[in-house]
């Protein structure tokens, strides 16, 4: 049965608001064995009074089994023990076992009924609601000062506000860039803001964790914390599948974008798989709350009868003028300006001439994110004036957004470094070099291993359009591929375009890329890099820049997305 996948699903999921397990067996599996296990669970809750509600679906040649419980963990364990074949009456030894050493499991219970936020500390302490505002709860207090009573527990949080507004942004592209803006407005406005991202997990100014902390664990580390009073929280679609939010009741939900190339991955078929695992986050949503996202016909129809929606775009589209015809309110940018428009009532907000992190306007992609984060920030904070003034002092450096549209000067030519790895990112990156460069655009190029081929494909086939010369590399995680394979559908998708083969060349290691790409560069040139690696991209750039007499960058940066 190892081909048999489980995950714990707690809080908001795709398969609603209830806590679960979730089990799948894909198509070479034989399917009377995930019925097996299920028969098994069905006779051993019986014994346990358990009372769970079982769903099963068969469908794109799968089975998936949702088992709805409060109690996960305790279905879980009975679980994994069948799928391990343990005998019946040793897994009901440990099933009662774990049910009787659960302290907490009647405040998870309290916290349930109640709408209330839980999030477990450790093994000894509980939160009950999040960040400065939430009540710890110690095992000690909970059997001493509340004799295991949760209506005592109840009557002393009843008139506590427990919760701290929560910001969660998702979508293909820009959700990083966006929740890095939104912490640091946030900040700089005086708010305690924790972010959960793709670089890691700060408090305020401090990193407490690197690397991809976009889940359900990473958004429970913020929210726990008592010092944070607002919680931006990057949540990614991976995180989604594997666990569910983490969170309950955010004031703002964003969507930035949503593209086809994750299609494939995780038994996502089409869009409209993408789509509703991205917009979940619409569904846990304060009453107060807003919904913020692209205008995308898939997206305004899925989000059409809710009346919180806000949409975005680079210009006044037609979906937009038939959001603001219903009376609903919209941001798009007019006459070199975000403007707001509420009902038909225009305001203007900020010139994108004003703005240095959308490179005063060439930036297409930061001006959305920009005009999100501002959006997502008033909402909390109201004073649209101090909020303007913060953006108008934000640059988009490896200081304040790390790998994604960083250009870099070596006194004559220029090199972006993005994270770029879609269609829409290559298209705004190279349109961005177009705007700045007067030479040649040299495009380092890569691409994800796990995309399927024609989205690769696709990445060398917008580089032939923008570029004088392409240089194909590969990441050092090749993400199911064999050397050499991805840069090999890369090249196709440049010949497609009857791309002439001898501006192209294959260098399959970051290093040695990235440094015939500098040497060889000449006055007025833009080399962009897509990279994911900078911990191998910055040490080739600096012993560059030593060795033409200019300083190095970002030495005291953790090198990572």
């Amino acid at each position: 049965m190892e081909n048999i996948m489980v995950r714990v699903l707690e809080g908001r999921n795709l398969f609603g608001k209830d806590n679960g397990v979730y089990l799948r067996a894909n198509k070479d599996v034989d399917k009377s064995e995930i019925f097996k296990i299920i028969k098994s669970y069905k006779s051993i809750e019986e014994d346990l009074n358990l009372h769970s509600y079982i769903e099963i679906f068969e469908k794109n040649e799968a089975v998936e089994v949702f088992i709805r419980n409060k109690n996960v963990n305790l279905c879980n364990l009975i679980i994994s023990s069948i799928i391990n074949n343990l005998d019946k009456y040793d897994i009901l030894e440990k099933a009662k076992n774990s049910m009787g050493n659960d302290w907490s499991k009647k405040i998870k219970e309290l916290a349930d009924d109640k709408n209330i936020s839980f999030v477990k500390i450790n093994e000894d302490e509980v939160n009950l609601g999040y960040g400065e505002n939430s009540f710890v709860i110690t095992k000690k207090d909970y059997i001493n000062k509340y004799n295991e009573d949760n209506l005592r527990v109840f009557d002393e949080i009843k008139e506590k506000i427990l919760n701290i507004p929560i910001i969660s942004v998702t979508g293909t592209n820009g959700k990083t860039t966006t929740v890095r803006l939104i912490h640091k407005i946030l900040l700089s406005l005086g708010y305690k803001s924790g972010l959960a991202s793709t670089g890691g997990i700060y408090i305020g100014d401090k990193s407490i964790k690197h690397g991809d902390t976009t889940g359900f664990y990473s958004a429970r580390e913020v929210l726990k914390n008592k010092n944070v009073n607002v919680a931006v929280l990057e949540t990614a679609r991976g995180g989604i599948l594997k666990k569910g939010l983490g969170y309950k009741n955010a004031k703002v939900a964003i969507i930035t974008s949503v593209s086809e190339d994750h299609i494939g991955m995780e038994n996502i078929k089409s869009v409209d798989d993408l789509i509703k695992i991205k917009s979940l986050i619409a569904e846990e949503v304060d009453q107060d709350g807003i919904v913020v996202i692209k205008s995308i016909p898939a997206l305004v129809e899925r989000f059409k009868k809710k009346s919180n929606v806000i949409l975005f775009n680079d210009f006044e589209d037609s979906l937009i003028k038939e959001h603001i015809e219903r009376g609903n309110t919209a941001y798009y940018v007019k006459d070199d300006y975000i403007v707001k428009n509420s009902g038909g009532i225009e305001e203007r907000i900020i010139s994108v001439k004003e703005v240095p992190f959308a490179f005063y306007g060439i930036s297409k992609s930061n001006t959305r994110n920009i005009m999100v984060a501002m959006i997502a920030v008033e909402h909390i904070d109201k004073d649209i004036s101090n909020i303007i003034n913060v953006v108008k002092r934000l640059e988009c450096n490896i200081d304040t957004n790390l790998g994604r549209q960083n250009i870099i000067d070596f006194n004559g030519f220029k090199m972006i470094i993005d994270y770029g790895h879609n269609s829409e990112a290559f298209k705004e990156v190279f349109s961005i070099a177009n705007s700045i460069g007067n030479k040649k655009i040299v495009g380092l190029i890569t691409a994800a291993g796990d995309r399927e081929d024609i989205y690769i494909k696709e990445l060398g086939s917008i580089a032939a359009r923008f570029c004088d010369e392409i240089i194909i590399k590969e990441q050092p995680d090749l993400r199911g591929r064999s050397k050499g394979e991805t840069a090999t559908l890369l090249k196709e998708g440049v010949l497609y375009t009857g791309y002439d083969e001898k501006n192209i060349k294959i260098i399959l290691e970051e290093e040695e890329a990235v440094l015939y790409a500098l040497k060889n560069a000449n006055s007025g040139d833009v080399i962009v890099s897509f990279s994911q690696f900078l911990y191998l991209t910055f040490p080739v750039i600096n012993k560059f820049r030593s060795e033409i007499g200019l300083e190095k960058i970002g030495e005291n940066i953790e090198l990572v997305h």
